[in-house]
C-alpha cells in the first residue's frame, strides 16, 4: 500500500473523530495533497477497495471523482454492476452506455430511494442520453414516477443544470472557478472580487449590518467567463434572515445594491443576537482549480470552499432560487463558507445567484445543523 493510500486511508478513519473541518488540521492538508498526488494505479487500488464492499469509502470515492475528474470513468460499469451509486457525483460524465445501464434499473427498481440515488447518478452523467430520457419522462411520465418527490428531470438540479423546454440542457454554473483566500483589509488589494465585508447598510427587517458577499468587478477580464457584462455586481444578504429562505437584490452597476420588492419579511423571524462572523474579506485567488473540485461537501479535506465561478458546494438538497421576476432559475456565481472566518462553528455556506437578464441577484444559505 502506497504512502498516498495510507494517508487517505488514515484521515477517512480518523474523520470521525475531527468532527468539523478545521484549514489547520495537518491531517486535512496532508490528505488533500495525498489526493491530488494520486496515480492511476493508487486511484485503482482505493476503487478496488470501494469495490470489496467497504461501504465507508464511498466518500473516498465522491473526492476521487471531484479531485480527479473523468478518472473514473473506466470503473462505471463495475460500480453498476456491483450496484454502488451513492454518492451519485462518482457517475460525472458517465457514458451513454452506462446512462442506459442505470436508465434499465430506475425501471425494474421497485425501491423508491434507490430510484431517486439512480436518478441523481443519471443527472451527474449529465449527457445527450440523460436529456433524451428526461424530456420523455417529462412528457409521458411512466407509472413508476408517482412514487418520486420531484419529476426525474428536477434531479438535474443535484448536478448543477436544467432540462429547458426544447428538452435542451442549460448549465446553471459556470465552468471556470477561482477560490476565494484570505486577503488584507487594506484598499490595495487589487482583487477584481472581495466577499465577506459587513456594510453600514441596515437589514430593513432585523437592523442588523448587512454584509456583502460577493463584491465582482465585472470590468475586469480574469472574472470576465461570468459574463456578467461592464459593469460591477455587489451581492449583499443579511446573514441572520438568510437562514428564512432566499433574499434578493437589484444593482445599479455601480456597487449599490437595492432590496427587491419580492422580499417579504418572514412571519416567525425572531430576535436573535447578531454574532460578527465576517472579520477579514477574502480576496479572488491568483490560480483557478477545476469547476468540480469542491462540488462535494461531504468529508472533503482542506478544500477552500469559498469560490467565485465553478459549482456550488451543497450541504443539503440543491436550491436554485428563481428570479422574482423572470421565474427563471438563477445560476450560480459564487459562495461564502464559514471555515474561512471561523473554523469551529458550525458550518454553513452562503450561495450567491444572478439573472443577469433581470438584474437580479439572490441569497441562500445552508448548514450542516440546521436545527440550531
Amino acid at each position: 500500500m502506497s504512502s498516498n493510500v495510507e494517508i487517505i486511508i488514515e484521515f477517512k478513519n480518523n474523520s470521525r473523530i475531527y468532527g468539523h473541518r478545521s484549514p489547520l488540521s495537518n491531517g486535512f492538508v496532508a490528505a488533500n495533497q495525498a489526493y491530488h498526488d494520486l496515480s492511476d494505479s493508487e486511484i485503482s487500488e482505493l476503487v478496488e477497495i470501494s469495490l470489496s464492499g467497504e461501504d465507508d469509502f464511498r466518500q473516498v470515492l465522491a473526492r476521487l471523482a471531484c479531485a480527479h475528474p473523468g478518472r473514473l470513468n473506466v470503473y462505471h460499469e463495475r460500480l453498476i454492476e456491483r450496484e454502488i451509486f451513492d454518492p451519485a457525483v462518482i457517475f460525472h460524465d458517465a457514458s451513454p452506455a452506462c446512462v442506459r445501464m442505470i436508465a434499465d434499473r430506475i425501471s425494474s427498481d421497485e425501491n423508491s430511494l434507490r430510484r431517486k440515488q439512480l436518478l441523481r447518478c443519471m443527472a451527474w452523467a449529465g449527457n445527450a442520453e440523460v436529456q433524451s430520457l428526461f424530456k420523455i419522462w417529462r412528457e409521458s411520465p411512466p407509472a413508476w414516477v408517482s412514487d418520486l418527490s420531484l419529476p426525474p428531470h428536477e434531479y438535474s438540479y443535484e448536478a448543477g443544470w436544467e432540462l429547458t423546454s426544447n428538452g435542451d440542457r442549460r448549465d446553471l454554473f459556470a465552468t471556470i472557478a477561482f477560490p476565494l483566500v484570505k486577503g488584507t483589509n487594506s484598499s490595495n488589494d487589487n482583487s477584481p472580487v472581495e466577499g465577506g465585508m459587513y456594510i453600514d447598510q441596515r437589514c430593513p427587517w432585523c437592523d442588523h449590518k448587512l454584509v456583502v458577499l460577493l463584491d465582482i468587478d465585472s470590468t475586469n477580464e480574469r472574472v470576465s467567463f461570468l459574463e456578467l457584462g461592464e459593469s460591477r455586481h455587489r451581492v449583499i444578504a443579511c446573514q441572520d434572515c438568510t437562514f428564512y429562505g432566499p433574499i434578493f437584490t437589484t444593482n445599479n452597476g455601480k456597487g449599490d445594491s437595492i432590496w427587491h420588492p419580492s422580499n417579504v419579511r418572514p412571519s416567525n423571524l425572531i430576535d436573535i443576537t447578531h454574532y460578527t462572523v465576517f472579520e477579514r474579506k477574502l480576496r479572488l485567488a491568483d490560480k483557478p482549480r477545476h469547476f468540480l473540485e469542491s462540488a462535494s461537501w461531504w468529508n472533503a479535506p482542506s478544500i477552500t470552499y469559498s469560490l467565485i465561478g465553478g459549482m456550488p458546494t451543497w450541504i443539503q438538497d440543491a436550491e436554485y432560487p428563481n428570479c422574482p421576476e423572470c421565474s427563471q432559475k438563477m445560476p450560480f456565481i459564487g459562495q461564502i463558507s464559514s471555515e474561512d472566518f471561523h473554523p469551529y462553528l458550525v458550518e454553513f455556506i452562503f450561495y450567491c445567484f444572478i439573472c443577469t437578464k433581470c438584474n437580479v441577484m439572490g441569497t441562500t444559505y445552508q448548514c450542516s445543523d440546521p436545527c440550531d
